[in-house]
């Protein structure tokens, strides 16, 4: 929620908004972020003078670090710097921008040109700021010669290139490290190890020692899904990437847009960068990592058909005839659902039907039925549950509560308690070991909620 001040900065008062959301003041916290400008992880926040709409950077709400009157204000994390943007006029006139440190110390100033080409490729800083605090600059612009969604940064010294839709990576002064010849490439921060495919399949490179091993995978991903358009991706430390044997596209004739499975089914698995083998393919999915500790694997599951009242189970419970439509995407009944630690650990057996990551516990569910379900209306993509029973277990896969209730729901705010709704459908609420907070006595799971946030319980 936005709020309202009056404050001093340095020796003038501002009338300022202290936004939640940054995307008014074009701020973002890395170039893998552009253009969805938002401060993350940074000390800044952006405040902006209604009367001039200009911006500039404050910490603790206090400290002016840069004076509010910049059209555009950008932080490049990777590089440590922040690229602030002096427009004169419309954009097709002459513009200054300036590079600051952190500390609001300013490092280059510099008059643009009003070549619309020059302004695309700020999304690439002239200076970095390396860990020993030297001042470093930088010689993409002439070296490059490509357009903003033809790189991608790793760090300030190393990028990821894109040449007649193959990948490489080059050092900031274009100094190749791997050719650009790659379908798909997979780098970590440090670019010690590459995931690569070319037309023959993939291979691991230890690009130091220029060392290459193939690799005996059909697909190899990161994160939940295959990111459309640019193949080049950036592993961060304490990821891991997603393997497929036996794999293939899926097809939904209903709806063409990725589920559960995202793009691909198969045998699924797990690697780290280096290429090495965590967890054997055999799975009939694996979720993306929970905490960077987990993994949700799937062992089995029968989807069911048209005939079994699936549609008119979803219209009756999920479907809200939103203006942008809602949709099922996949229901799945007698699936088992477990959960194994980053080394391959299995801490939670493959049995459940549904199991979500709340508060360091584990909420699992036996006997449910499984819905993908699309809002329209939210532009969402929401794993729903019918029927079953719900429990809890610690972290490390024991149960603390029965696997007895009809619903278990737990809110941000109120997040020690757990709302419960028993086997006569009463709802109460339980304490993270079992403990009866309130009693089963509430016909619906708002009164409760009510009754909690009016009485503070």
């Amino acid at each position: 929620m936005n709020s309202y001040e009056i404050v001093s900065l340095g020796k003038k008062e501002y009338e300022i908004r202290w936004e939640t959301n940054f995307w008014k003041a074009y701020v973002v916290s890395d170039y893998e972020n552009w253009p969805n400008n938002s401060l993350v992880n940074t000390p800044f926040e952006c405040i902006k003078i209604f009367e001039t709409q200009k911006y500039g950077l404050v910490i603790d709400k206090t400290q002016l670090l840069l004076e509010p009157r910049y059209s555009r204000i950008i932080y490049f994390r990777s590089h440590r710097v922040i690229l602030a943007l002096d427009e004169k006029g419309p954009l097709d006139s002459p513009f200054n921008y300036y590079y600051y440190d952190i500390n609001g110390n300013c490092l280059l100033e510099e008059k643009a040109s009003t070549d619309p080409f020059i302004r695309h490729h700020l999304a690439i800083p002239k200076i970095a700021v390396t860990d020993t605090l030297e001042v470093v600059y930088i010689n993409c612009y002439d070296k490059f010669n490509l357009d903003r969604n033809d790189y991608r940064i790793i760090s300030w010294q190393y990028y990821i290139i894109r040449r007649e839709g193959c990948y490489g990576i080059v050092d900031y002064n274009n100094t190749e490290l791997l050719p650009a010849k790659y379908k798909k490439l997979f780098t970590d921060e440090n670019v010690d190890n590459v995931i690569a495919e070319d037309e023959t399949g993939y291979y691991s490179i230890d690009v130091k020692n220029k060392q290459l091993e193939k690799i005996e995978y059909d697909h190899v991903l990161v994160g939940e899904e295959v990111v459309y358009g640019f193949h080049g991706f950036i592993v961060k430390n304490g990821e891991y990437l997603k393997v497929l044997k036996k794999g293939s596209s899926v097809k939904h004739d209903h709806n063409p847009l990725p589920t559960l499975f995202g793009k691909y089914e198969g045998e699924w698995g797990i690697i780290s960068i280096d290429g090495k083998e965590i967890i054997e393919p055999m799975f009939r999915y694996i979720s993306k990592t929970i905490e960077r500790k987990y993994f949700l694997i799937l062992g089995e599951y029968e989807e069911e058909s048209e005939g079994d009242g699936v549609f008119e189970e979803f219209e009756q419970n999920f479907q809200t005839y939103s203006h942008d439509g809602d949709s099922l995407d996949f229901y799945m009944k007698n699936q088992k659902w477990g959960i194994i630690d980053v080394r391959g650990k299995l801490i939670i057996p493959v049995e459940y039907q549904f199991i979500t990551f709340v508060n360091d516990h584990w909420l699992v569910n036996k006997g449910c039925t499984l819905f993908s379900v699309y809002y329209g209306d939210h532009n969402k993509r929401i794993l729903e549950t019918l029927r079953g029973k719900w429990g809890a277990l610690e972290v490390n896969g024991n149960i603390i509560i029965p696997i007895e209730y009809n619903k278990l729901l737990c809110f941000n705010d109120i997040s020690h308690l757990l709302l419960a709704e028993n086997h006569l459908c009463n709802w109460g609420a339980l304490d993270w070991e079992n403990k009866i907070v309130l009693p089963f006595e509430y016909t619906t799971m708002g009164d409760l909620y009510n009754f909690i946030i009016k009485n503070n319980a």
